[in-house]
């Protein structure tokens, strides 16, 4: 989950997996997979960036993958 901040200031967790784009109108309004929009503070950009470093928290095994071969020296 990540946190994002209503318009209001308002604190909220989402769950990145489940946005399906984001606009710029010229708040950012996320959209979700089953079609509720939320207007929220933060810039795309920043969306962006708490999105691939929650994707990056992730390890191989916490998401069922095997994990990559060590180095070869």
């Amino acid at each position: 989950m990540i946190i994002v901040h209503r318009l209001s200031g308002a604190p909220l967790f989402i769950n990145p997996d489940l946005i399906m784009y984001l606009e710029s109108t010229p708040d950012t309004v996320v959209t979700f997979r089953g079609g509720e929009k939320l207007p929220i503070k933060e810039s795309i950009e920043q969306l962006q960036s708490q999105i691939l470093e929650y994707r990056r928290s992730y390890t191989p095994s916490q998401i069922g993958a095997s994990p990559p071969p060590p180095p070869q020296d």
